[in-house]
């Protein structure tokens, strides 16, 4: 008679223990007082979800080690293992290695991560060599804190000196006989390839095959082992190697990440019986995790599904010896191409060479894709040697800059350009005027732009105007980006002005038609697959613009459209006709670069499109450096940078050494003393240039300072961080119906709309079944998504309804929402959440993914609200996070790029201690400034009252702070109240000293809600001599994160105009 099926509830006190390995058989092995073995057989993994218990546990009593299945077994179901922990439980190691306190070795791969932290009994010890062990009843009771057949307690306890923890960072399991297959030998199958370019055809149809050139084979190492780095620095003798490791070891990390994706035990759906179309769903692929292409290879390898009594025992003892093939594999690999996708459904059509027999299962491996990391490495041993040759001075220059072009004189005062965007502002013009005249040497040309500053725009007309001035040399510029997105941004803005004569979007073959958008579509060229490609020599040497990403400028260069292929074609015809007829240094097609978000691409990326455009091999003869290229970069270091495997891989710490790969280019450049210790940088206040301060180098940068998107209460904070104080916002009045929502902390006429919402509820852990086996995103908390959906729909609901006082029209679409987290977890939570609301449109996601775009309304989930309890450090869950490059604290990229998508209205929702935990500059800035301006709700700022030290770390009133707290305390006379300017200044509300002469700012730009009538008001004599005050204590400003405060010279126009 079969047996009742057995209830798992959480229990009340237990004492957690471990789990045992079986050596002989994949199978929990538990032993009772009469020393006979209970063994569990462990099911088939489904898809990445590994089930780590059989949907049948056997209770038959066995004996040394062997498996017996009985013929009516109990059943546990595969989700109850999160139900059977404590979150309060500490559990080390991880799945599918078991540990305990000091450590059980040789542990089977088919074993539950789950221990105590108690020292190892003798009982203990001889359980880890399979000797003993308890009932399966009692041992969920001491590991999982449940009891059988019982009620839940109404909160679970844990007994004295039993601190446990689930390690949210386990590897998915995999039962062994899975992974046998995929390293068994095998047949090899390889399916068609699509039909592509064929560029040495391409080249040979203008280059004639007499001068048809081979591009050397690129030396791509193993990606299997990691190097450790043995040059640290990069210099202009060391920088081929320096290169050469850490691209050594991204390409070690994406294999390493690769093998996270593999899909075990899955079902493929036959699509088309006559090409062997097959069909399956990838997790992640919307998200580019993984990130699959058009053309890649997936290995495929079918099996017969066994007979699971005996499969584990058949793959042990395979494994011994490796004879033959495992069990349960057929013996065959496909080589399967990637013949379609759909994102967004995350399903991925494949084509096989041989059909699969009926019935069978596969696993999916997702092999390194050399194609993709070869045109860097192609770059990198292109360029690299000529860095230090004589005769490439160009390369070094742009690379290494040192040295540039002595300024004497004051320019003039006036732009005499004919604008295409009449709306550009001062600083915009002055970087447009000085790239056309091109006099600051043989330099790369910087463009600094923080958040809606108008970067892209700045870059449109540069291109404009650099095709539209009068050249020696008829202009053809090469327009790039890191990504597609960005580079359709800027095809779409340059197509307002050019013609599809003039200018062409280069696609990589691999991009999908129906991913490039609709007015991108015009400026493509498809060949006859309906495949991205190069039009015709002819038509694509007329294109005065192309725009393409970094990495796609490379089928320039297999193509053979390169500068140097391009001059060597030229010369080598016209020396068989005339010999020294020709200067190759004039031959020149692409005369200039421009990389727009050029922070957020490696060097390597770059140095593709450079080794488009890098001239000829003796350009060095030439003394005109008009037939020099021009490169010129806009980015913002502040930002996120490059995108690298190997730092978010979370056991990537120390093994997949890639320091230096996460700076840019531009980075790196705008590092060098030639432009951090200009006079004129950033750094120093934006000091205007006098005649006092020449000689001196001219500027080969630009600082943009006018910010468009933001209410001046939402920049302040990254203004006072990480640009020097320098922002001046310039975004229209905000709407008042944003203003008036009754849940902003600021009871004032001035709303600021910024909010901290504190918030304690704790963090929990995503069911270790899910996610992509590394841990990603697999924190959640459920309190502040309830939060989040409450402010939201709350906030929806006041704009949007009519009767709303100060409604005039202005509605809130739910897609002028962005919710964000760093975890991806509380992303899922957050969609199912507004999802089952109704709001499908409101936009939800992980933080990377809103880089550069911005919204009305912005709310920050931070989600991390757990700090670690004695004995260990409270910043023990936050080190945690860290070390696997999640969360937001100590992060000063991601919180710049958090602070500042906001246009209207920011939300940020947390735990204030925890955010504080690691005194975090960041965070702490923004907390005191909600602190000091009442901007807080949800809970009392008591946290700082613990710690008012600000360890070195500048809190103080920024520029911005200071300008709107001024202009509050003047329309405050204006309405009959009279404030004390220097009371104001005199202490923030957690009664840190503020020194009057630092308070006072000379407004500039447009202060947003603060009133016109503000530009009316006279500053009394007593204003004016405080501001002068502050204009000289320049040697008094605080250095932090360093940026030099420098002087107040805000709205002072020198005389040199666009220097």
């Amino acid at each position: 008679m079969p047996k009742a099926k057995q209830k798992w509830v959480p229990a009340r006190s237990v004492d957690p223990d471990f789990i045992i390995p079986s050596k002989t058989s994949k199978a929990l092995v538990i032993k009772d007082s009469s020393r006979n073995a209970q063994h569990y057989p462990l099911a088939s993994s489904d898809n990445r979800r590994g089930d780590l218990f059989p949907q049948s546990v056997n209770n038959h009593t066995l004996s040394k080690g062997t498996t017996k299945q009985a013929e009516q077994p109990n059943t546990i179901d595969n989700n109850h293992l999160l139900r059977f922990v404590n979150p309060n439980l500490e559990i080390s190691g991880t799945l599918p290695t078991l540990t305990a306190a000091k450590g059980i070795r040789n542990a089977s791969q088919s074993t539950v991560a789950i221990s105590g932290v108690k020292p190892m009994s003798e009982s203990m010890q001889m359980l880890s060599n399979g000797q003993e062990a308890e009932s399966l009843e009692d041992l969920m009771r001491k590991t999982a804190n449940v009891a059988i057949n019982g009620e839940p307690s109404a909160k679970p306890t844990l007994l004295p000196g039993h601190r446990s923890r689930l390690d949210i960072y386990a590897h998915k399991y995999v039962p062994y006989w899975l992974k046998a297959i995929n390293e068994s030998f095998a047949v090899t199958v390889h399916a068609p390839h699509i039909r592509r370019i064929d560029f040495d055809v391409y080249h040979s149809s203008f280059a004639g095959t007499q001068f048809q050139r081979h591009l050397p084979a690129v030396k791509l190492p193993p990606p299997s082992s990691p190097l450790g780095l043995q040059v640290n620095a990069i210099s202009t003798e060391t920088y081929g190697t320096y290169w050469h490791e850490r691209l050594t070891n991204e390409a070690s990390a994406q294999a390493a990440q690769n093998d996270t994706f593999a899909l075990f035990n899955i079902d493929l759906v036959l699509v088309n019986a006559a090409d062997n179309l097959y069909r399956f769903k990838m997790p992640g692929l919307r998200e580019g995790a993984p990130r699959i292409d058009l053309g890649d290879i997936l290995l495929i390898r079918p099996f017969i599904l066994p007979l699971m009594a005996t499969i584990t025992q058949e793959a042990q003892l395979w494994s011994q010896e490796r004879n033959g093939i495992a069990p349960a594999f057929i013996g065959i690999e496909h080589h399967a191409v990637v013949w379609s996708l759909i994102r967004r459904d995350e399903f991925v059509l494949v084509r096989i060479g041989k059909e699969l027999p009926r019935g069978t299962k596969c696993n999916i491996v997702i092999p390194l894709q050399i194609h993709k990391n070869a045109p860097a490495w192609r770059a990198v041993q292109q360029i690299g040697p000529h860095i230090v040759d004589e005769n490439q001075p160009w390369i070094s220059s742009m690379l290494f800059s040192t040295s540039g072009v002595q300024q004497r004189t004051l320019a003039k005062g006036a732009f005499d350009l004919d604008w295409y965007d009449e709306q550009l502002n001062f600083e915009q013009q002055r970087a447009v005027q000085a790239v056309v005249d091109a006099k600051y040497g043989i330099l790369p040309y910087l463009i600094s732009g923080p958040p809606g500053t108008g970067k892209t725009k700045t870059m449109v007309e540069i291109a404009l105007q650099l095709i539209s001035a009068p050249h020696k040399i008829k202009p053809h510029l090469l327009v790039c980006a890191p990504s597609d997105a960005a580079a359709d941004t800027l095809l779409v803005r340059l197509s307002a002005q050019l013609s599809q004569a003039q200018l062409f979007r280069l696609n990589n073959w691999t991009r999908l038609t129906s991913e490039v958008p609709g007015e991108v579509r015009p400026y493509c060229y498809l060949d006859e697959n309906q495949l991205h490609a190069l039009p015709d020599f002819e038509t694509m040497m007329s294109f005065e613009v192309v725009v393409t990403t970094c990495r796609d400028a490379n089928m320039l260069i297999t193509a053979g459209l390169a500068n140097k292929d391009l001059a060597h074609l030229a010369a080598r015809t016209v020396l068989a006709i005339c010999p020294g007829a020709i200067d190759t240094s004039k031959l020149l097609h692409w005369t200039a670069l421009l990389v727009d978000e050029a922070a957020q691409a490696t060097e390597p990326e770059v140095l593709i499109p450079i080794a488009v455009v890098a001239p000829p091999h003796d350009d060095s003869k030439s003394s005109d450096s008009s037939f020099s290229p021009q490169i010129v970069m806009a980015g913002d270091e502040y930002q996120l940078g490059p995108r690298l495997t190997s730092t978010a891989l979370a056991e990537s710490a120390g093994k997949y050494d890639t320091a230096g790969l996460e700076i840019s280019l531009f980075q790196r450049i705008f590092a060098r003393p030639l432009y951090a210790d200009h006079p004129l940088s950033r750094s120093y206040g934006l000091r205007p240039l006098t005649r006092n301060m020449l000689p001196m180098i001219r500027p080969p940068f630009a600082n943009l300072i006018r910010n468009y998107r933001s209410h001046p209460a939402i920049l302040t904070t990254s203004s006072a961080l990480f640009y020097s104080d320098t922002l001046i916002p310039e975004r229209p009045e905000t709407s008042p119906v944003m203003l008036s929502w009754p849940r902003w902390p600021k009871k004032s006429k001035n709303v600021w709309p910024v909010m901290f919402y504190s918030h304690s509820g704790p963090d929990n852990v995503e069911s270790i079944l899910e996610g992509d086996g590394t841990g990603s995103g697999s924190l959640l908390n459920h309190s502040e998504a309830r939060i989040t959906v409450e402010l939201v729909l709350d906030l929806l609901d006041h704009i949007n309804n009519k009767d709303t006082p100060t409604h005039r029209g202005d509605y809130l679409k739910a897609e002028d929402i962005i919710v964000l987290s760093p975890f991806r977890a509380q992303v899922n939570l957050l969609r199912q959440m507004f999802r089952s609301s109704g709001y499908y449109d409101i936009r939800i996601g992980p933080l990377e993914a809103f880089q550069g775009l911005e919204s009305r309304v912005v709310v920050v989930c931070t989600t991390r609200t757990r700090l670690g309890q004695h004995p260990h450090p409270p910043a023990k869950f936050v080190n945690e996070d860290k070390s696997r490059n999640l969360g937001m604290i100590d992060e000063p990229k991601r919180f710049n790029v958090a602070m500042t998508r906001a246009q209207e209205a920011l939300i940020v929702i947390g735990n204030a201690e925890v955010l504080s935990v690691t005194r975090d500059g960041c965070w702490l800035s923004f907390l005191r400034f909600c602190t000091r301006n009442n901007l807080c709700a949800g809970g009392k700022a008591e946290w700082f009252g613990k710690n008012t030290s600000r360890e070195r770390v500048d809190t103080s009133m920024g520029k911005l702070e200071r300008a709107m707290r001024y202009a509050e305390s003047l329309q405050g006379e204006t309405n009959g109240e009279r404030h004390d300017v220097h009371s104001l200044a005199d202490t923030d509300t957690l009664g840190n000293n503020i020194q009057p002469d630092s308070f006072k700012f000379k407004l500039q730009g447009t202060m947003i809600d603060l009133d016109q009538q503000m530009w009316e008001m006279q500053i009394g004599e007593e204003d004016e001599e405080i501001i002068r005050q502050e204009e000289e204590a320049d040697d008094d400003r605080y250095v932090f994160n360093g940026h030099f405060d420098g002087p107040n010279l805000d709205g002072e126009e020198s005389e040199e105009g666009t220097q």
